[in-house]
């Protein structure tokens, strides 16, 4: 067997591997940024309640690293609870989704409905915090087994 087919053989094996902490790293990032997004709202929410605060003035007061764990990277703060999502990049579509439902209707209600409003999606997002919890293990496993076992596939084919 040449150096050259070995070399090769080892490179696609380490691309298997990088895949797969790639994919292991996007599925803990997930879970990381819907923590966030939860800490976010209990900001906004107690921003609300202590202060009647509007949602562009609660988001300009928010400490960055809550901020900087939902993935808003921008200077400025944030005009709208939609423009914070759109300048983020949300890993996990379900989360994303049910944020995005949220900025429909927060900042336009009174101070109890969006209380109300607050309180129903951090239990939603609490729910969602908990499957991703629940499936991260079985994901990472599947992730490495999937990405390794192709990557060694490709090099039992090629040699």
């Amino acid at each position: 067997m040449s150096g050259l087919r070995i070399l090769g053989a080892v490179m696609i094996a380490l691309s298997g591997l990088a895949g797969a902490y790639m994919l292991n790293a996007n599925a803990k990032q997930g879970l990381s940024q819907t923590e966030a997004f939860i800490s976010l709202l209990r900001y906004i929410r107690s921003e609300i309640e202590c202060y009647s605060m509007p949602i562009p003035r609660a988001l300009a007061r928010c400490p960055k690293e809550i901020l900087a764990g939902c993935g808003y990277a921008e200077k400025g703060a944030a005009d709208s609870f939609l423009g914070l999502l759109d300048k983020c990049k949300i890993n996990d579509s379900a989360t994303e989704k049910i944020l995005r439902s949220l900025a429909d209707g927060i900042g336009k209600g009174y101070r109890d409905e969006q209380l109300a409003l607050c309180d129903n999606y951090i239990s939603r997002l609490d729910e969602r915090r908990r499957s991703l919890a629940s499936e991260l293990p079985m994901r990472k496993k599947m992730n490495s087994a999937l990405c390794v076992s192709g990557a060694l596939a490709i090099v039992i084919l090629l040699i």
